[in-house]
């Protein structure tokens, strides 16, 4: 199949494992040159490693999305690297711990929330700004069911409440 993504500069967050991983080989496959922003080098090397021999190239930038200037030294190395993004995904996030709304610490839910609302602000702003500048681009949002089904946020409701925000903040975007 091709997805016409040959050459394009892509960074995928959170690219080191699960649905990242999946993503980065898949766009690497399809030609895209990709830059691994994860918060774990060794796991991201692993993955580049995995894509060695696929058409597009793959880099890993060790980088916490929930700090802005982290996220503003990883997109210049993409840049650097591959030249202006042409696709984001935004797909790192999680929940800390799954337990009851009232149980969880605050300390938990704050992790949730920077990761999963500011982590997908940073980087949208970060590489937005040359989109918008260039007019073009594509920002994908990874979200989950749990923003969508009430009984999907049982014992994960602040993550919900975060997936929630990215959904609206992509419709608001867009």
């Amino acid at each position: 199949m091709d997805l016409e993504l040959t050459g394009k500069s892509t960074i995928i967050t959170g690219g080191s494992g699960g649905i990242g991983r999946g993503l980065v080989l898949g766009f690497a496959a399809e030609g895209a040159n990709v830059t691994i922003a994860t918060r774990d080098g060794a796991k991201g090397e692993e993955v580049a490693a995995a894509a060695k021999g696929l058409p597009g190239r793959v880099i890993v930038v060790p980088t916490d999305v929930t700090k802005e200037d982290a996220v503003e030294r990883m997109v210049a190395k993409a840049v650097e690297a591959f030249g202006p993004v042409d696709v984001l995904v935004n797909n790192a996030g999680g929940v800390f711990h799954p337990r009851p709304f009232l149980e969880k610490p605050r300390e938990e839910a704050e992790w949730e929330v920077n990761l999963n609302i500011w982590g997908v602000y940073n980087c949208t702003r970060a590489v937005g700004r040359s989109m918008v500048e260039r007019q073009t681009g594509s920002i994908v949002n990874i979200t989950s069911n749990s923003a969508l089904e009430p009984s999907a946020a049982n014992m994960v409701s602040t993550y919900g409440g975060t997936k929630g925000f990215v959904m609206s903040f992509s419709k608001g975007l867009a």
